[in-house]
């Protein structure tokens, strides 16, 4: 029989998570769909360096989502931003609406496939909107997890500059166990497809990650991603404290 204040930790959890808006900017998506699972996810990093016109890059996610069927899911997010440099305030910046769609049942393939598609409605004025999409890839080998997305992202609407832009996330779970496990991720923003930047000229960031699943048993369980990214080339910030809190409930 679960304590009183363990009874009423998923509803701290969820207040928490409509209070405290945060960014899933550096987030690995899994191919795998959850089906009749409700998420509710608190995320974001802080970009800190040197230099100042680099330093404080915020940004800032709240997400709802839910495995509607045994291969797709759907999700809602609102997202915030601060720009890096003095005199830059947090800013609220796009609603979004994502969609995932696991291609294979989990397990029939050597490799786990998902699509993923999104589009966001810029809040501010003058802001474009933009479509992402992209493969979402998994496989298991050993006790190692990597999970590799991949995506493509155009402004579409006024004011966009419909440049193609391209980014990429890796993840390498060593599956120690399920409260706690070492991983590492990388992060890529390479810029326009068409027109490729100097790899210095290019946002990139390494470092190392613990993730883990606290059970609540039939009241859902706690994940959490608690990362720090090391900046690889001149343009990104040096370093990258990042997080992923999550409430889950299958219904």
């Amino acid at each position: 029989m679960l304590s009183p204040p363990l009874r009423s930790l998923p509803a701290a959890l969820f207040l928490f998570a409509i209070a405290a808006p945060a960014q899933a900017e550096f987030k690995i998506e899994s191919p795998i769909v959850e089906y009749r699972e409700l998420e509710v996810e608190n995320a974001g990093s802080i970009g800190r360096d040197s230099r100042s016109a680099h330093d404080h890059e915020v940004s800032l996610v709240q997400e709802f989502a839910y495995g509607v069927s045994e291969r797709w899911a759907t999700e809602f997010e609102a997202e915030w931003g601060h720009d890096p440099g003095p005199g830059n305030g947090l800013r609220y910046l796009v609603n979004t609406w994502a969609n995932k769609y696991q291609v294979f049942e989990q397990g029939s393939q050597w490799l786990e496939l998902g699509l993923w598609g999104e589009y966001g409605r810029a809040t501010e004025v003058g802001g474009a909107d933009r479509v992402k999409l992209g493969p979402l890839l998994q496989k298991v080998i050993g006790p190692t997890i990597t999970t590799l997305n991949v995506f493509v992202e155009r402004e579409v609407g006024p004011g966009a500059s419909h440049t193609l832009d391209s980014s990429y996330g890796l993840q390498v779970i060593y599956d120690w166990s399920k409260a706690l496990s070492p991983a590492i991720e990388a992060f890529g923003d390479m810029g326009d497809v068409q027109h490729l930047p100097r790899f210095n000229d290019q946002q990139h960031r390494l470092g190392p990650v613990l993730v883990g699943t606290y059970s609540l048993g039939e009241l859902g369980a706690i994940k959490y991603n608690i990362a720090y990214l090391r900046g690889l080339t001149a343009a990104t910030p040096q370093s990258t404290y990042k997080w992923v809190m999550e409430y889950e409930l299958a219904f």
